[in-house]
């Protein structure tokens, strides 16, 4: 899933986004939505918000333009992304339960730093099979930037859905950055109609 930040930091700056602002297009009083799915989210102040070409929430804390395309995030940079399991690629990774997802995405880890566990969702969110996972990525070379991965997993409206975030170890605002995303998941909501 670590390409899939590199994605998101690359789809903000097509989106033309601003710190602190949403998307026009795909935003309503405040909340990024993803029509396509059928559900919104509120982003936190500060960052920048929008949704990707599939119609999902990416959020970042820095400026696009202080981006690299070396999958390194810059100095105390966060980025959140949003998946639908029904857009990953390949069939058989569309058949997975959410806990082998979950699986499957720690392949990627230190497995020494692999921790697991349910995630309770509020039910104005009419999601359900919530659990959250939680990593150090595995580095290849020295050279590498050490990242840490927190996921949440959930079922809504018939459909499986991730939201993956990445930081770099180390950075003061860890914790900071993991309530954040468990509150940004339990802040979805569905829209209305559906």
């Amino acid at each position: 899933m670590r390409q899939l930040a590199l994605l998101a930091i690359a789809c903000m700056g097509a989106l033309g986004c601003h710190a602190g602002q949403t998307n026009g297009l795909r935003a309503e009083n405040g909340r990024v939505l993803s029509r396509r799915y059928g559900f919104s989210i509120s982003p936190p102040r500060g960052w920048t918000a929008g949704v990707d070409e599939k119609d999902l929430p990416v959020l970042i804390n820095f400026p696009p333009t202080s981006a690299s395309a070396q999958q390194v995030l810059p100095k105390g940079g966060a980025v959140i992304n949003f998946v639908a399991k029904d857009s990953l690629p390949g069939r058989r990774l569309r058949t997975v339960t959410l806990p082998e997802w979950a699986r499957f995405d720690e392949h990627l880890a230190d497995p020494a730093t692999v921790s697991a566990s349910a995630f309770d969702m509020p039910p104005a969110t009419g999601a359900s099979n919530a659990l959250v996972a939680s990593f150090d990525v595995r580095t290849f070379s020295p050279d590498e930037q050490r990242q840490h991965e927190a996921s949440v997993y959930w079922k809504f409206q018939g459909k499986e859905f991730a939201a993956h975030l990445f930081y770099v170890i180390g950075d003061p605002r860890a914790r900071e950055y993991e309530a954040l995303l468990a509150k940004l998941v339990r802040g979805v909501r569905p829209l209305w109609g559906r």
